[in-house]
């Protein structure tokens, strides 16, 4: 375990060969790959530590989301709806699916299923073994914008564009409770632990909430100018770093939702379009961060 806290971020490098915006970022802890997907259609593998990008597949749309399933497949969530299986060792292209009417904005894989969130209000669940649709719920008649999945595995929470957090059983995927939060969407969760989520909003606050309560969240912060479009709690320490359309990161100190520190484009050599997506290393030492200006920012501790 790594603390960092008191430690600041530095820009390492920027990795560069994307045509149009990173729209989604992936990191498979065995290989140590970090995969990206964009406006160009592109799949890219990164080596974490090399600044050389591979082109592994081009779907021929805007690709919104990725994950990774057991380092052996990516599937990536289209502006147009459709699911595309890639296998990382074989030369077949990728694998068309095709069930939600409307964009794919978030994947979340949970153990036979890969979850979609769909821009027809859905969630889709695909077997991984099959890659068929097995069962859908219509849980909106918004834009499902984002997924996440509590540590102890056993909560969904689901952000939809009309502001709204729903909390699901994974044992049988019921509803347990309903949080209106922001106004007028939801962009992005992260749980903190299993009692306190974070949520991200178009409105550009940050909202802390116990997950148990329905009542007002602990912290309200105008965290940002423009909407939070991602956020990312640090693998192991309390530390959450958060994206948004005025082209800056944020690390927040999650005792007390302090600022640590803001990674812009003046002063950090940051990105000079809208910040996309964030994911961590499994380590914890170094942050990627994908943008509009189609390049992905390599953050480390100094």
């Amino acid at each position: 375990m790594i603390f960092v806290r008191d430690m600041k971020m530095h820009l390492q490098r920027k990795l560069v060969g994307h045509k149009g915006s990173v729209y989604s970022i992936v990191f498979d802890s065995g290989s140590q790959q970090i995969y990206s997907g964009g406006g160009d259609g592109w799949l890219v593998s990164w080596n974490r530590d090399e600044a050389d990008g591979k082109l592994i597949a081009d779907v021929g749309d805007q690709i919104f989301c990725l994950s990774v399933i057991e380092g052996q497949r990516v599937v990536a969530g289209s502006m147009s709806g459709e699911l595309y299986f890639i296998g990382l060792s074989s030369a077949a292209g990728p694998r068309k699916k095709v069930f939600h009417q409307k964009g794919i904005y978030d994947l979340l894989s949970i153990g036979r299923y890969l979850i979609s969130a769909g821009g027809d209000g859905k969630l889709g669940f695909w077997n991984l073994e099959t890659t068929e649709i097995e069962e859908s719920i219509v849980l909106s008649h918004h834009r499902i914008r984002c997924l996440a999945l509590s540590p102890d595995k056993s909560v969904l929470a689901v952000g939809d564009s009309h502001g709204d957090i729903r909390f699901l059983s994974t044992d049988d995927w019921r509803l347990l409770h309903r949080i209106s939060a922001h106004d007028p969407s939801v962009f992005s969760l992260a749980w903190l632990d299993n009692e306190r989520i974070v949520s991200g909003g178009r409105d550009a606050h940050l909202k802390v909430w116990d997950y148990h309560s329905t009542d007002e969240p602990q912290f309200d912060l105008a965290a940002h100018w423009y909407t939070v479009n991602h956020m990312q709690s640090h693998p192991s320490d309390t530390l959450l770093a958060t994206a948004s359309r005025d082209k800056t990161i944020r690390l927040w100190e999650t005792m007390n939702f302090s600022v640590v520190q803001t990674l812009d484009a003046a002063r950090s050599g940051g990105h000079i379009n809208s910040v996309n997506r964030l994911v961590w290393t499994d380590d914890g030492k170094q942050l990627f961060a994908g943008s509009d200006d189609n390049s992905i920012s390599v953050w480390e501790f100094s």
